[in-house]
């Protein structure tokens, strides 16, 4: 029995990968089959130029209600469909023998338009703290010719 756990064990660790993995490495699969160069489109916090850094909370809050946006580096501006926010809070444990431990808790939201539901954003405001981690991947946006594709992720550390 123990053999037959171990050789599942380790099929679904070999073969988990190999079907888990993307096949339009970032892209959408109407760019590709399109055949054209699209320009690299990036994620701003607001209507700012950060794309990633340190961030104090002052100004995450000032710009987080002013949602996500997306345009390429000539300008173009476009339309964010959703995105995925993850909140990395730090914090302080105590393991079984007493010793602390800083250990980072994830939550990972879908988000839907270009901004953070208001349920979610009170409850990040409300834990935000220096150290937290603040991450803004798979952001998918329209293009003019309304073709899909995904937008540079950003990633801000909270810094006093």
């Amino acid at each position: 029995m123990r053999c037959f756990l171990f050789i599942l064990f380790i099929l679904v660790g070999v073969c988990n990968p190999v079907f888990s993995q993307d096949k339009t490495t970032g892209a959408s699969a109407s760019s590709i089959s399109a055949g054209k160069k699209y320009p690299v489109v990036n994620t701003y916090l607001g209507n700012s130029t950060l794309k990633n850094g340190n961030i104090t909370i002052k100004k995450f809050d000032s710009l987080i209600h002013q949602g996500l946006k997306a345009k390429d580096d000539a300008g173009v501006k476009y339309t964010l469909l959703n995105f995925n926010f993850t909140f990395g809070e730090r914090n302080l444990y105590e393991d079984s023998v007493g010793e602390l431990k800083i250990m980072t808790d994830y939550q990972l939201v879908k988000c839907f338009g270009d901004s953070i539901m208001t349920t979610v954003l009170l409850d990040v405001k409300e834990r935000l703290k220096v150290g937290d981690t603040l991450y803004f991947d798979k952001v998918l946006v329209n293009r003019p010719d309304n073709t899909t594709t995904y937008s540079k992720s950003m990633k801000f550390a909270i810094v006093k």
